[in-house]
């Protein structure tokens, strides 16, 4: 007899989801723009390292601070150290990247290009040798995932869960495919674990972008 299929809803980016993932000491949160605050609620007890390049964010910040063990760094993390020019989009922050738009995502809204230091999340993991272990990550930066990713190699190794915001459609010039960092995340000993946003956009067949959670391989 074939059996019936039957659609299940997503588990969402929520915090009565998240603590059920891990209980981790440290959660490193790279994009933060206004907070991430299921992670916050999930984990109170943890040390947050916080990681924006844009300043703008600085007010709502400094509110997460207040409420929470926080260390801030006002960097964008990437695969090499460096000065990188980032294109701020002055009307949404949140769409704020390093990488040009496409027609897909274009908002013709204005942008500024601004000069920014770019460490890796390795340079951090080896100037903070107090962090503690398991460590959960979360990443957020507008197409640039999988750099990322790859400059953080070290830091993974005591990483026991993953959260990236993954694009699946072609959101900017030359950005990754989706099973690239798919791919890069199994070589580096991470499977994919479960989707907690799926972002579509009407009259558009393809997803534009998933949060994505990744537990190392055991």
């Amino acid at each position: 007899m074939k059996k019936k299929q039957r659609s299940f809803p997503l588990p969402g980016f929520e915090s009565s989801y998240l603590e059920k993932l891990a209980q981790p000491k440290t959660v490193i949160d790279v994009g933060v723009g206004y907070g991430t605050y299921a992670l916050y609620e999930a984990f109170p007890k943890a040390k947050f390292l916080l990681v924006e390049p844009l300043t703008e964010y600085e007010p709502a910040i400094e509110g997460i601070k207040s409420r929470y063990d926080c260390e801030v760094i006002y960097k964008a993390v990437g695969r090499t150290k460096g000065v990188q020019k980032i294109c701020i989009d002055k009307m949404d922050l949140h769409k704020s990247s390093f990488a040009d738009r496409n027609p897909l995502t274009a908002t013709g809204n204005p942008i500024e290009k601004r000069s920014i230091e770019v460490t890796t999340l390795d340079r951090i993991f080896f100037d903070n040798p107090e962090m503690e272990k398991p460590i959960l990550l979360k990443i957020d930066t507008e197409g640039d995932e999988l750099n990322v990713i790859m400059g953080a190699k070290s830091l993974l190794k005591e990483t026991e869960i993953i959260i990236a915001e993954v694009s699946i459609a072609k959101r900017f010039d030359g950005g990754y495919e989706f099973e690239d960092l798919i791919f890069a995340m199994k070589a580096l000993g991470f499977y994919l674990f479960t989707f907690l946003r799926v972002v579509h956009v009407d009259g558009e067949l393809r997803p534009r972008f998933a949060d994505v959670v990744f537990k190392r391989v055991e």
